[in-house]
């Protein structure tokens, strides 16, 4: 009766999981709207419009990085101006020389500006470093990779304005790509998307793609392996939300090894899991509590969902190691036809299932998330917890730079 009891335990809270991870952003999003907002950014700036400044963090990009800096170039200026705020992360190729060479023929309606840090000390240093440097009223974060539609900084400042908001993140489109990874990607961008425009008023995650802040909300911004993350947490701990900003479109290549795919998500789960502990001790300490329920159901869910998969497993072979009969058949069965449905995800994400259903693909990602999140979970268990940055080094590197 103990293994019964608790193989049911298991299994229920395998089934309550997804459930909260569809459900939960619903609710949250119902009961957030009427919640009092303590502060205004825009009232702090007056009449005066916003002035955006673009942060780049770039490591070697010298195949894309000019074809970025022409992207922004291209972008609808906001009325405040335009200012972009490249990082070079130790490059060893010609990522500074062709910003430099960009600089020279910068259009006279923005600024480009170059910092340069030695030795390479990863992403988030180098945008820790842009963000002192800059001197917009908003920050908005890019990727050297990315490419936004020439109206992305006046969505995000339509987003900003909103009373009581310090962070807006945009939407990533994907350029076509087909294969089974590519597939159940987009199965799966298709939910996260559908999650985010059902509360896309009090959301507390960003898109690193196309995502911005006040700048008043980085005063306290620190150096952590995700820097998306911070930026809701930033504003959550000034009582402020962060938006969706659903026509804020940002453009960037799918991923169609599976290989890729597997190593981008353990990233992605390993940034979250570890900066995700002392930007919650922050949150406590500001007493947001609203924002760690957001956290929780938003973004928590997926961050571990191997964690409920495994228990479920796990509880029904409980269930029939202690049963007998028609019970144990049953969970048998269960237990066996989960592991069949998760091999089937398997074999369409790696291609060897050529065309499926939307469910098909849909359960090929959430195998990719299992796989991914549990080796992230694994590594971190093992100490690997740093990433691109190493912390033990200064945070404030020798700068030279270009106007």
């Amino acid at each position: 009766m103990l293994w019964l009891g608790i193989g049911i335990i298991l299994v229920a809270f395998a089934i309550a999981w997804p459930a909260v991870l569809v459900i939960g952003p619903k609710i949250v999003s119902r009961v957030g709207r009427h919640r009092p907002q303590r502060m205004d950014p825009l009232a702090l700036l007056g009449d005066r419009p916003p002035k955006v400044s673009v942060l780049i963090a770039a490591r070697n990009e010298q195949d894309g990085i000019g074809a970025r800096l022409d992207n922004l170039f291209a972008l609808e200026v906001p009325p405040g101006g335009l200012e972009i705020v490249v990082v070079s992360d130790g490059s060893t190729d010609a990522t500074a020389d062709i910003v430099r060479e960009r600089i020279a023929r910068c259009p006279p309606d923005r600024t480009l500006r170059l910092f340069e840090q030695h030795p390479n000390q990863g992403k988030e240093v180098a945008l820790s470093v842009a963000a002192k440097e800059a001197t917009g009223d908003i920050f908005a974060l890019t990727d050297a990779t990315t490419e936004w539609r020439p109206d992305v900084a006046l969505r995000l400042i339509e987003g900003l304005s909103q009373p009581g908001v310090g962070a807006a993140s945009g939407r990533v489109v994907y350029r076509d790509a087909d294969g089974g990874v590519a597939d159940a990607f987009a199965a799966y961008q298709a939910f996260v998307v559908a999650q985010r425009r059902r509360s896309r008023n009090i959301q507390v995650s960003t898109s690193g793609a196309c995502a911005a802040a006040w700048a008043c909300c980085f005063e306290r911004f620190t150096p952590t392996v995700n820097s998306d993350l911070q930026l809701a947490m930033l504003a959550a701990e000034q009582g402020l939300g962060t938006v969706y900003v659903d026509d804020a479109i940002a453009v960037e290549d799918t991923r169609v090894s599976l290989d890729e795919e597997l190593r981008a998500r353990m990233r992605i789960a390993r940034r979250c899991l570890v900066s995700g502990p002392p930007l919650v001790r922050r949150l406590v300490a500001a007493g947001a509590w609203w924002p760690l329920l957001q956290l929780a159901l938003q973004k928590w869910t997926r961050w571990a969902i191997w964690f409920p998969a495994a228990a479920g497993l796990l509880g029904l072979f409980l269930i029939a190691a202690g049963s007998d009969g028609i019970l144990r058949a049953v969970a048998l069965g269960a237990a066996l036809g989960a592991l069949g449905m998760y091999g089937l995800g398997w074999l369409r994400v790696q291609g060897r299932i050529a065309e499926g259903m939307r469910w098909l693909d849909a359960l090929a990602y959430l195998v990719v998330g299992i796989v991914s999140t549990w080796r992230a979970a694994e590594q971190i268990a093992r100490g690997q917890r740093s990433l691109t940055w190493t912390p033990e080094r200064p945070t404030t590197p020798p700068m030279g730079s270009a106007t």
